[in-house]
């Protein structure tokens, strides 16, 4: 069973390659506020935020930082992971060192990251894999383990 406090600080999904393109809302209602961080592999993926759109191919990382809702459409056959965690969560994981504040000042702006090698995407998904599954966890999810696994 998951608690409210975890459902407040952190989202996580994985979808599955599909046969056609599909599309996920992000930040809607309470998700607005929370810093969302995307993985697709190999395939196209379209993030829309109102008139403005960016099409991204291969192994790609987004970060979004909160902001207006977008839509991210994922091509056939692309395996997307969309994980939001909260201010706290992130402030969390930044955590109080030196490279701490330079760190806050990357999540601030909205990032990407094209065409990453076999070897980083492989282990970005593995990442992402260790959240989702703690998060859905049939017991009660961790947050430090949730946090952890940001760090």
């Amino acid at each position: 069973m998951i608690t409210p406090l975890i459902e407040y600080a952190g989202k996580a999904e994985k979808f599955e390659p599909g046969l056609a393109e599909r599309t996920i809302s992000i930040g809607r209602s309470n998700d607005r506020w929370l810093y969302h961080l995307i993985l697709s592999t190999a395939g196209t993926v379209k993030l829309a935020a109102g008139d403005d759109a960016l099409d991204l191919v291969g192994s790609t990382f987004l970060l979004l930082p909160p902001s207006a809702p977008a839509r991210l459409t994922s091509g056939a056959g692309t395996r997307v992971y969309v994980v939001g965690i909260s201010l706290e969560m992130m402030a969390d994981a930044l955590g109080n060192y030196p490279e701490t504040p330079t760190l806050r000042l990357f999540t601030e702006a909205p990032a990407q990251i094209e065409d990453l090698t076999r070897e980083n995407a492989s282990a970005l998904e593995g990442f992402f894999a260790s959240f989702v599954a703690e998060r859905h966890n049939e017991h009660e999810a961790s947050l430090m383990a949730l946090t952890a696994h940001l760090r």
